[in-house]
């Protein structure tokens, strides 16, 4: 029989847990949230936050099952062509966009 994973202390911890994201590179300070902001102007009021999401999880699984496909073990020496490198940028570059235009996304709309 298993035990009881997380003590009674934790679960109450975990119930009073309040996400917080704060910015602490300057990279994010300066330069990322102006694009950002400046992104999110294209983005339709009528778009749900979580629509954004998935447009992320699309875009990093898509590039991530090319690359294994072309490169199963992730090991070996790999014979993919360089444009599936540049999809996986692209991939990186698109989630990491998304995932931060969805809370703007939210907050823009009252739905966070």
């Amino acid at each position: 029989k298993f035990g009881k994973p997380l003590t009674d202390e934790a679960i109450e911890g975990l119930k009073k847990h309040k996400y917080s994201c704060v910015c602490v590179s300057y990279l994010d300070k300066y330069v990322m949230t102006h694009f950002w902001n400046y992104i999110l102007r294209f983005i339709p009021v009528w778009c749900a936050p979580n629509l954004l999401t998935i447009l992320g999880l699309i875009a990093m699984t898509s590039s991530t099952l090319m690359a294994v496909y072309y490169c199963p073990d992730l090991q070996q020496p790999c014979q993919a062509p360089g444009s599936t490198w540049y999809f996986c940028i692209l991939g990186t570059f698109l989630y990491q966009t998304l995932d931060a235009l969805d809370g703007k996304q939210a907050r823009r709309t009252g739905s966070s």
